[in-house]
This record gives structure tokens, sequence and C-alpha cells, in this order.
């Protein structure tokens, strides 16, 4: 009988979380991640970010291979890996596009579009001074796929009227760390799912453990539903907050905090694993 190992998935945030919330330097979690074993993990990064913001940035970090984009509404996975023997990249939508989003957008009361100031409505140079990106990251920033990032200039009451005009056209409202984002009937915690799936059928001799990090709304529901959970606090000490016994919270914010909640986290597992033999 085969004795099945670990493979742990560790699907990440990047923005306040391998990524510090300031400066975007991923210092010292790049180094860390780029000594992990390859044979027993897979950093999946999974970020409201795009495709060619990421693409940027994934090789300064380590190399990674899977990764998903715009809140969980694209999969992005190199040739054949992991789960198909397609020789081809594979890219996968698993809800509404950008200019399906654009015009559930334009259908809006025009008292409601008001209050949404979208990526779509700002220029390059409005899109940097409102993240504090560099035009060429802005640039990046506004190549959208799959959602539209926007800043919410209403009420709460409002707020409501259009998460449920936008949910009548299969449309989410998800809130991140400084913007709210529309997408599809999807989520990082969706892409957790289909992504770790498809490890355990690829990778049937492994024992697949999920782990999820991040610091903004947008990540809690994933945090929640991995096998274990790291939230990540922010600077500014307003953090979420979760209940469940299979979450901790980081010691300290941004990739620091980032790679003390692993190393807690691969000693648990470790300890787990020892106690097993």
């Amino acid at each position: 009988m085969t004795t099945k190992t670990d493979h742990v998935l560790i699907f990440t945030d990047l923005d306040g979380t391998v990524l510090d919330h300031d400066s975007y330097s991923p210092a010292p979690a790049d180094k860390y991640i780029a000594a992990l074993d390859s044979d027993r993990t897979t950093v999946i990064p999974v970020t409201s970010k795009t495709r060619v913001e990421v693409l940027a940035l994934i090789f300064d970090i380590a190399p990674m291979r899977v990764f998903v984009t715009e809140n969980g509404s694209v999969i992005h996975a190199p040739e054949g890996f992991p789960w198909d023997a397609d020789p081809s990249p594979q890219v996968y939508f698993p809800g509404a596009d950008h200019e399906t989003i654009l015009t559930a957008l334009e259908e809006l009361e025009p008292f409601l579009r008001k209050r949404v100031r979208g990526f779509s409505d700002m220029t390059i140079k409005e899109i940097a001074a409102e993240t504090g990106l560099s035009l060429q990251s802005a640039s990046k920033a506004k190549a959208r796929e799959a959602s539209e990032p926007f800043l919410w200039l209403g009420d709460s009451g409002e707020l409501a009227k259009l998460e449920d005009f936008m949910a009548d056209r299969s449309i989410k409202v998800q809130q991140g760390g400084r913007f709210f984002h529309l997408t599809g009937q999807c989520g990082k915690a969706d892409a957790m799912r289909w992504i770790a799936s498809q490890f355990k059928i690829a990778k049937p001799e492994h024992r697949i453990v999920s782990v999820a990090l991040g610091d903004g709304p947008n990540d809690i529901e994933m945090i929640e539903e991995a096998e274990l959970g790291v939230i990540i606090p922010n600077p500014d000490g307003k953090s979420i907050h979760s209940a469940k016994p299979s979450v901790i919270t980081a010691p300290q914010p941004g990739p620091a905090g980032w790679v003390e909640a692993m190393q807690q986290i691969f000693d648990q597992l470790d300890s787990a694993n020892d106690r097993k033999h």
C-alpha cells in the first residue's frame, strides 16, 4: 500500500498579503516562496489583478505556474499542467466577460450609474492617482478581461439596489481592499475549490491540503473554505475576522506576516504527519 504524502496548495492574495500594502515589495516572502519544495507545494496567486499585471509580477516573486485573476473570474494554467493532457496553455472563464459587465452597468438607472466610478470610466492617469500605481502599472490594471473595479460613491441603501440589479443579471458585487468589483457569479473560493479538485484528480498519490491567505473582505470566503486559513492584518488595524478554528491571524501585516504564518502552518503539518507515522 502506497503511503500518501501531503501536497500543499497555497492560495494567496497579492496586494497587502504577499505584497506590502504601500511599497508593493514581496520581500521577504519572495525568497521564502522560491525556497519551497516544488514537489510538496504549489503557490497559486488569487488576486483582483489582471493577467498582464500578474505576468509582470509573478516571476519577480517566484515561478508560480497556476494563477487566478480578477477575483476568481479567470483561471490560468501553463501547458498541460496539472490537470489536462492538452499541450497548450489553458485559460478558463467561469464568470461573465468584461463586455457583459459593462453592458449591465450602462443599463443602470442614471442615479445609480453616477454612484459607480469604474476603471472603464477613468483614464490611466486617474487610475494611477487613485491606486498609487505608476502609469505603466495603471495601464495593466485597466486591461480587464472579466471584471470591473469601481469606487462606490453612494450609501449602503443604494449599494443594496446595485447588488439586486446586478444579481438579476448574474453579476456579483464584491468588496475588495480599496475597490469594489463587478464579476460574474464566481469568486476566489470558487476558483480555489475547482483547482483543488483538479489537483486531487491529477495527483492521486498525494493528500491535497489547501491553505488560503488574504487581507480583504473578498478573501474571507476563500480563507474560511480552505483547510487552513490565514488572515493577514492590515497596517491600519482594520482587519477582517473569522471565528473558524481553522483560521489564524498572522502576527504582522504584509509579506513578513505571510512568511511567519506559513512557517507556523508547515510546523503544524509536519507535527501532524509525525504523529501519523
